[in-house]
């Protein structure tokens, strides 16, 4: 399914943003700040394939470098309900407002977890660490203390330049997921209006074999998007404006055969 929505991300604000991918019914959805995203266009094609290499910042062939900060990235091996949505969003947004630290349980197939943190950074070795347990750390790329770490949803995040920042987390079989479900999940405030990737996995090759989760450029919304052999197979988008200088919450998964997007729970 293909579907777009316009005039949805605000630059310079944290905004949380949650995709998840439901392959039973072939459905994507997109969630900011809590809020299920209806897309304004959908077409259908087939599921990607051959994508093997995880990007937090930039796609896999260097094409989308993010411009911004971003917090608190998730990856599930299955679908996020909406009630974990919003527990997801308001636990960030509590931290957000008074400090207060998160605590939140959404952790039953979690397969993905940066904190970029300091605790969960080891800039000797350019490792961001992952923490739900399976082990897939995150080599930090052409980023440094001086230039790439400030404040954060939820205590340290990491700034992206723009032009060739990154953490590579690899292809290992616990982010392959096929045709089974997955949920992607984040914070994230843009720098301005721009094409700027927060999650991709893909072969490196262009966009040939693609997932992405990206901001735009001609339109300030978040748009889930996957491609196989050059051709789009799967795209969600949402209407509400993010280039807003606030912090967003994203999720976006897959549900059958409709794709729909979470904007702050």
């Amino acid at each position: 399914t293909h579907n777009t929505a316009t005039n949805v991300l605000t630059n310079d604000v944290w905004q949380h943003v949650v995709v998840t991918w439901d392959t039973t019914s072939d459905n994507y959805k997109l969630y900011v700040n809590n809020s299920l995203i209806t897309p304004d266009d959908t077409s259908t094609v087939g599921d990607p394939s051959g994508i093997d290499k995880i990007l937090i910042g930039d796609t896999a062939a260097g094409t989308r470098p993010f411009n911004g900060i971003i917090d608190e990235v998730r990856v599930y091996d299955r679908v996020l309900s909406a009630d974990e949505i919003g527990e997801l969003y308001r636990a960030g947004a509590r931290k957000l407002i008074t400090n207060a630290p998160i605590t939140n349980k959404q952790t039953g197939g979690l397969v993905g977890h940066w904190t970029f943190n300091g605790g969960d950074m080891d800039w000797g070795s350019n490792t961001a660490y992952d923490r739900s347990g399976e082990g897939n750390n995150g080599i930090i790329t052409n980023m440094s203390t001086t230039t790439s770490v400030t404040g954060g949803i939820s205590g340290q995040a990491l700034e992206f330049d723009g032009v060739d920042d990154y953490v590579s987390v690899g292809d290992d079989s616990s982010l392959d997921f096929g045709t089974n479900n997955f949920g992607i999940s984040g914070w994230f405030k843009t720098a301005g209006s721009y094409t700027g990737v927060i999650y991709a996995k893909g072969d490196g090759d262009a966009n040939d074999n693609t997932l992405q989760v990206y901001t735009r450029t001609s339109d300030p919304y978040l748009r889930i998007y996957t491609e196989s052999g050059g051709t789009p197979s799967q795209t969600a988008s949402m209407s509400q404006n993010v280039h807003d200088n606030l912090w967003h919450h994203f999720v976006a998964q897959r549900l059958g055969t409709a794709h729909q997007i979470y904007i702050d729970g």
